[in-house]
């Protein structure tokens, strides 16, 4: 498993951008299935095991064999970018978002929030929650990779 998490964990930015075209971000980085690779490794393989602890199917005990482990984790995977709705993607999965469906599921949701206002709008005191796409995903947003930067 120790490949498998060094492959996993391979990150070259903190941040990916949005593009419909799986392969390559906006910003030129390439990404290998859903992952972009760069250069801070920690914080992807720390909130990558926070989400995988705390499913309930996580194995308490740890796993029996490496086999097991690399089992569990493509099934992980497989859930990750095709049934997590990421709340940094405003509720979608990165699957949708990378098939350009993310558009139209937030057209709908817009069009159910208009539709209940429009039945009842004194249960609103204000807009409607913000329904676009997000141009880019950062693990930690306002934080810099590079400890330089950050020093005053």
């Amino acid at each position: 498993m120790t490949r498998d998490v060094e492959v996993f964990a391979g990150v070259e930015a903190d941040c990916v951008e949005a593009n419909d075209a799986a392969g390559e971000s906006i910003d030129g980085g390439v990404i290998e299935g859903d992952r972009h690779h760069g250069n801070d490794p920690v914080q992807l393989a720390e909130s990558v095991f926070r989400t995988c602890k705390y499913r309930p199917e996580y194995p308490s005990e740890g796993f029996a064999t490496l086999d097991k482990a690399r089992a569990w984790m493509l099934r992980f995977e497989a859930w990750y970018n095709t049934g997590h709705r990421h709340s940094g993607l405003n509720f979608v999965t990165p699957e949708q978002r990378h098939t350009a469906q993310a558009e139209e599921i937030m057209k709908q949701r817009m069009d159910v929030y208009e539709t209940a206002r429009a039945r009842n709008p004194r249960r609103w005191s204000g807009d409607s929650r913000n329904w676009s796409l997000p141009q880019s995903v950062c693990l930690n947003p306002g934080k810099s990779a590079d400890p330089q930067a950050q020093a005053p």
